[in-house]
């Protein structure tokens, strides 16, 4: 992954990759960041996904070319996308976008996606996780995630790791039986390179 201007992505912020994590099962998880081989198995991946899944990703991953510039952008320095294997098999992947070079630098965006016969282990939660703690080391101060109402959760997962609600647009997105939902909007503010701050009581009732 190259360097853009204002953000580091280099060895030194990807030196702990690939990385162990312990799911709440007791396996483990290997995060790494994305390569060229994880970009097929994403794709082939896409096909096994529910309607609603793929109608509420920002973009259709069913199409080689969609994933292959996540590729290019992490090269260029504006996206970091990190790959979940589970006893050597795809689990899911989340990706970080961030651009440097616009009014809107140091706030990345964290979009994340389990495989579904692997839901329920929290690797979604370990991926996020492993996102918010690299997220300072990329010059980033501020990370944000949109979902909906009914993405129940996806907002466990977000809140519990700090994110709090910034705004509820009504009947901003439509499902796949046609009925309008409320889009959530939510954000964390970022401290030191490395620390994990937990959320607060508050919070949790999100």
């Amino acid at each position: 992954m190259g360097p853009r201007a204002g953000v580091e992505t280099g060895p030194d912020v990807l030196s702990r990759y690939p990385t162990e994590v312990t799911l709440k099962d007791g396996s483990t998880a290997l995060l790494a960041p994305m390569d060229l081989a994880d970009q097929a198995r994403i794709v082939l991946h896409s096909r096994f996904l529910d309607p609603d899944d793929l109608l509420f990703l920002r973009e259709d991953i069913r199409d080689a070319s969609v994933v292959e510039r996540w590729g290019d952008e992490a090269r260029f320095g504006s996206r970091l996308t990190l790959v979940a294997d589970v006893a050597g098999t795809f689990a899911g992947y989340a990706t970080l976008t961030f651009e440097p070079l616009v009014w809107t630098r140091g706030v990345g965006e964290i979009q994340v996606l389990v495989h579904p016969p692997c839901r329920g282990k929290g690797i979604a939660r370990a991926l996020t996780a492993e996102l918010v703690r690299i997220a300072p080391e990329l010059s980033l101060r501020k990370l944000t995630a949109q979902m909906t109402d009914h993405q129940t959760a996806a907002l466990q997962v977000f809140v519990r790791l700090g994110f709090v609600r910034q705004a509820v647009l009504p009947g901003w997105v439509t499902d796949g039986e046609g009925w309008p939902r409320d889009l959530i909007v939510l954000a964390r503010d970022l401290a030191a390179p490395g620390e994990l701050r937990p959320a607060a009581d508050s919070e949790a009732q999100l």
